[in-house]
């Protein structure tokens, strides 16, 4: 039988994924193990079969080849295995591997720091309230397994977590957020070479804050490190040198610029040393107390105004990927409703900080531009047209999350994105009038809908 080449083994795992059938990864997951692949192949068909929930082929996979762990993204894919394997033993061996691997660096912890993240201790504010319609075609077990998510959540955010801020002393840092010891300890990975361990021949800083990101998308800037600024902004505390990768976008700027922070940027290349380099522990839990992460987004947003009404929706026509194909007919049909088509994309920052920071109704399909709901005020009702296909649950169920954390009125209508397309989907034009409809009755009257 004629093995496999690398390209269809992909595809044919990501199929047996959608179409729901164990019994196909688990014979694809068999067959990568044996393949003649590359080191960069093996950890590709890895990260699928833990996307397929298998991290255990995933592990055997990865592993059949020992030059996979002397390659650069074996920590950081070794470690999303590990989070998809229950077994002990599979986790003591894969807990070696990394260990090896990252030369003991992965046990390797921040130190808190006695440096107040907020003014006053912030109480867990009130949650959002999340309601999810589906369109007739898309199977209920996508609707189940976001019910089962927003519980999961929820749960979750009952554990308490207050922003604090952490260090690390004595350590590299390159622009991709990679931070290593002296002596070759990886303490954190995104996948790429470790530039030096030689302190004389890279710029060396005392102080510094990480903001410093592998990922470009304004999502994660927007979402996950900003909310580590606002402490720069409590009395008695003082900003020291912010650390952006030289290759960051202007947005990341321009947000700095907003808030009377550019002169304290530092541009971070093939590696920097610092001998106390603070970071930010915030997360979704920490978001939920939301007066301790307010600060940097009322400092941004307090000179932006906007030019748009108060009902906008955030089109992705231009986008490159996840294409909705019939967007100009939506596009239509949400301005018949009354809402302005904006293009995030060709606005200033402030201008799209204001148009967020003014709207009563954001909606839009999933995309980076709803991470501009963190500058929206707590009456704001978020609307999200939601393509939904098997393995992608995480990452679309975030604007939901977020709803739910930063207390917003969030509705989403759930469609089928199709298999094999290239990502493309639409969605329904009459569905979706009616679902609008009902999103956009008065609030008191929506809150009485069923909620996740």
């Amino acid at each position: 039988m004629r093995q496999l080449n690398h390209t269809k083994l992909v595809v044919l795992i990501r199929g047996a994924r959608a179409a729901s059938n164990p019994a196909d990864v688990a014979r694809l997951g068999e067959e990568a193990i044996t393949a003649s692949l590359s080191p960069k192949m093996r950890l590709s068909i890895a990260k699928e079969l833990v996307a397929a929930g298998r991290g255990d082929l995933a592990w055997k996979a990865l592993s059949a080849d020992p030059a996979t762990f002397t390659h650069p993204t074996f920590p950081l894919n070794s470690r999303r295995i590990l989070t998809a394997v229950r077994d002990r033993q599979l986790r003591e061996e894969i807990q070696a591997a990394r260990s090896a691997a990252m030369n003991g660096g992965q046990a390797i912890k921040a130190e808190p720091l006695d440096i107040p993240f907020s003014a006053k201790p912030a109480k867990r504010g009130k949650l959002g309230n999340i309601s999810l319609v589906a369109v007739a075609t898309v199977e209920q077990r996508h609707v189940d397994r976001f019910h089962q998510e927003m519980q999961i959540f929820r749960r979750r955010l009952r554990v308490d977590h207050t922003p604090k801020l952490v260090e690390y002393t004595n350590v590299f840092l390159d622009r991709n957020g990679q931070v290593w010891k002296e002596n070759g300890a990886i303490v954190r990975s995104s996948g790429a070479p470790i530039a030096t361990t030689d302190t004389s021949s890279v710029p060396n800083i005392d102080t510094a804050f990480f903001a410093v990101s592998a990922t470009s998308g304004i999502y994660h800037w927007l979402v996950d490190q900003l909310p580590g600024f606002s402490w720069m902004f409590v009395r008695g505390n003082s900003a020291p040198k912010i650390l952006l990768s030289d290759e960051a976008p202007r947005f990341k700027k321009e947000t700095l610029e907003l808030c009377r922070l550019a002169h304290k940027i530092v541009a971070v290349g093939d590696a920097v040393y610092v001998s106390h380099l603070i970071m930010a522990d915030v997360g979704f839990r920490g978001i939920a107390k939301w007066k301790a992460v307010e600060p940097i987004f009322r400092k941004i947003a307090a000179n932006a105004t906007s030019r748009f009404g108060t009902k906008i929706y955030i089109s992705r026509r231009s986008a490159k990927r996840r294409q909705m194909t019939n967007e100009a007919e939506v596009e239509a049909l949400m301005s018949r409703l009354g809402f302005d088509i904006i293009r995030m994309e060709e606005l200033t920052l402030k201008e799209q900080v204001g148009i967020a920071s003014h709207a009563e109704v954001i909606a839009g399909p999933h995309g980076a531009g709803l991470a501009h709901i963190m500058f929206a005020p707590k009456s704001c009702r978020v609307i999200e047209i939601m393509p939904i296909i098997e393995g992608a649950y995480f990452l679309r169920f975030n604007y939901a999350r977020l709803c739910l954390t930063r207390g917003l009125t969030y509705r989403a209508l759930m469609v089928d994105q199709p298999f094999g397309t290239q990502q493309r989907w639409n969605v329904d034009l009459q569905e979706l009038e009616t679902f609008m409809l009902q999103a956009l009755e008065p609030q008191s009257m929506s809150e009485k809908r069923a909620e996740a």
